[in-house]
C-alpha cells in the first residue's frame, strides 16, 4: 500500500510542478526530500504516513531558508 501512495504522490507533484511551470509560478519541489521518509524513521510522524516535526523543519529550509540566503538579515536558524 506504502507504494501505491508514493506513486500517487510522485504523480500528483509532476502535476503540481508542471502546472505551475505553465502558468511560469514558482514553486519548490519537496518530493525529493519526501522520499527520504521511506529510508529515515525519525522523518515520519507516529502515525506512520505523516511527516515528522523534524521533515517539517527540513521543508521549511526549502520554503523559507534557501530563499533568504542572498538576504542578509536572514534570521538565524537560516544561518546553517
Amino acid at each position: 500500500m506504502r507504494d501505491v501512495i508514493f506513486a500517487w504522490l510522485a504523480e500528483f507533484n509532476r502535476i503540481i510542478l508542471e502546472e505551475a511551470s505553465k502558468r511560469q509560478l514558482k514553486s519548490r519541489d519537496v518530493f525529493p526530500q519526501s522520499g527520504k521518509c521511506t529510508t529515515t524513521r525519525s522523518l515520519i510522524a507516529r502515525d506512520g504516513l505523516h511527516p515528522s516535526a523534524k521533515e517539517y523543519a527540513l521543508w521549511k529550509a526549502l520554503f523559507i531558508c534557501r530563499p533568504l540566503e542572498l538576504c542578509p538579515n536572514r534570521p538565524a536558524e537560516c544561518l546553517n
